[in-house]
C-alpha cells in the first residue's frame, strides 16, 4: 500500500488495556506509514495526550479505571482536544455504546476485533475530515476577518457622511434665509423672482434631503427618538403645506388641507411628523400633473387612531410595489412601466422610519377615482408604549 508524505505525518494514539489488540493495531498502523504512540489506560491516555499531539485516537471502550467514555470526555474538554478525530473500539454485539460513543464525543467507531483494511479506511476518512473542516475553519476566520474590515471601513463612511451632512445645516441654512430675503425683494424683476424661487425650491429640497440622511442615520443605529409634545394636528398640517408652497406653486398644484372637528391635540415629535408630512408632500408635488390637486388631510378612525393622508392625482403605485418603495434607495419603475411613481433614495425610508418611531406605520391606497394615497396611520394612544 502506499504511503505518501501527507501519511507519513500523521500521529495516532492506540489507547487499549488489551496488549494483544493494541499490538496488532500498533503494528498495522506502523507499517502503514503512520507515526504511532499507545496506552494502556485511560489516565495514560490522557498524560501522552498533550505531549504526543496525536491527529487520531483509537480507543477501546472497555477499560479498568477510567473507561473509554470518560477518557474521551477529559480528551475533548484538553486544549486541542476538539481537533483531534476519535475513533472508538467497540466488540461485535455492544451496539447500545453506541449512543453513549456519540454523546462523549466520538467521531466514528469500529468493531473488534479490529479488520486492518477497515480501520485504514476509516482512519483515512477521519483524517479527510478533519483536513476539510481546518480549511473551512480557517476560511471562516478569513472571511470574518474580512467581514470585520468591511463593517469597519462601512462605519467609516457613515461616520463621514454624517459629519459631512451635519456641516452642511449650517451653509444650507444661510443660502434658504437668503432665498426667501431675495424672493420678497420688491424691487426684484420678474425673471429675478423666478430665479430666487427656484433657489428656494432647490434649497428646501437639499435641506430636506439633509436631514433626511441625519434622521436615517440615527434610525439604524436606534438612536432616533421622538421629542413627545402635545401638537395641534390642524396647525402642523397647515404649517407643512406653507413649507410646500414655492414647489406647489411652481406647478400650479392646489393644495386643500382639512381636519375633521374632533381632531385635538397628539402625542408626538412635531419635527419629525412636520418632516414626514413634508417628504411626502414634495413626492407628491414630483408626480402630480401641471395644475393638479393635493389633499392633506387629517381623519380621527373609530377605534381612536389618526390618519394623516397626502392624496394626489399622479400615476399610482402597483399593489405589488407597495412596500418596496419604502426601501432605501428602491427602484420599482420597469421598461414596460416607465411613467410608474418611484422611490427617489431615502425620502420615503425616512417616512416610514418616522411613522414606526410614533409607533404607527405607513401604507398606500389607491382612492378612485384616479387619487394616490399616502396614509400615515398612529395609534390611538399618540405614541408607542415605553
Amino acid at each position: 500500500m502506499s504511503r505518501d508524505a501527507e501519511t507519513r505525518r500523521k500521529r495516532v494514539l492506540v489507547v487499549d488495556d488489551n496488549s494483544h489488540d493494541r499490538r496488532i493495531s500498533v503494528e498495522f498502523l506502523e507499517a502503514e506509514g503512520y507515526a504511532v504512540a499507545q496506552a494502556s489506560s485511560g489516565g495514560q491516555a490522557v498524560s501522552q495526550f498533550a505531549e504526543w499531539n496525536p491527529d487520531l485516537v483509537l480507543l477501546d471502550v472497555y477499560m479498568p479505571g477510567m473507561n473509554g467514555f470518560d477518557t474521551c470526555r477529559r480528551l475533548r474538554s484538553l486544549p486541542q482536544g476538539g481537533k483531534v478525530a476519535i475513533l472508538f473500539l467497540t466488540a461485535v454485539g455492544q451496539t447500545e455504546n453506541l449512543q453513549k460513543a456519540v454523546e462523549a464525543g466520538a467521531d466514528d467507531f469500529l468493531l473488534k476485533p479490529v479488520n486492518s483494511v477497515e480501520l485504514a479506511i476509516r482512519a483515512r476518512s477521519l483524517f479527510r475530515i478533519r483536513e476539510l473542516q481546518e480549511t473551512l475553519r480557517a476560511a471562516y476566520g478569513q472571511l470574518r476577518e474580512e467581514h470585520d474590515a468591511l463593517l469597519r471601513a462601512e462605519r467609516r463612511r457613515q461616520d463621514l457622511m454624517t459629519f459631512i451632512v451635519h456641516d452642511l445645516k449650517g451653509p444650507l441654512s444661510s443660502v434658504l434665509l437668503s432665498a426667501q430675503v431675495l424672493e420678497g425683494e420688491p424691487q426684484l424683476s420678474t425673471d429675478g423672482r423666478l430665479s430666487a424661487r427656484d433657489i428656494l425650491i432647490a434649497t428646501q429640497s437639499l435641506q430636506r434631503l439633509v436631514l433626511t440622511l441625519l434622521d436615517v442615520s440615527e434610525s439604524e443605529e436606534g438612536t432616533l427618538r421622538p421629542r413627545w409634545v402635545e401638537v395641534d394636528i390642524p396647525k402642523l398640517l397647515e404649517e407643512s403645506s406653507l413649507a410646500l408652497r414655492p414647489r406647489a406653486e411652481s406647478r400650479e398644484l392646489q393644495v386643500l388641507v382639512s381636519s375633521q372637528p374632533n381632531i385635538g391635540p397628539v402625542r408626538a415629535d412635531p419635527d419629525l411628523l412636520g418632516r414626514l408630512l413634508e417628504n411626502l408632500l414634495d413626492n407628491a408635488c414630483r408626480h402630480s400633473p401641471f395644475r393638479g390637486t393635493l389633499r392633506l388631510e387629517a381623519l380621527s378612525l373609530p377605534d381612536g387612531s389618526l390618519d394623516l393622508r397626502v392624496c394626489d392625482q399622479g400615476t399610482g403605485v402597483p399593489e405589488a410595489w407597495r412596500e418596496k418603495i419604502f426601501e432605501k434607495y428602491a427602484r420599482v419603475e420597469s421598461q414596460e412601466t416607465p411613467r410608474v411613481r418611484t422611490s427617489r433614495g431615502l425620502g420615503l425610508a425616512f417616512c416610514r422610519m418616522a411613522a414606526e418611531a410614533h409607533g404607527g406605520r405607513i401604507l398606500v391606497e389607491n382612492e378612485a377615482p384616479n387619487w394616490t394615497v399616502f396614509c400615515v396611520r398612529l395609534p390611538a394612544e399618540g405614541h408607542p408604549a415605553p
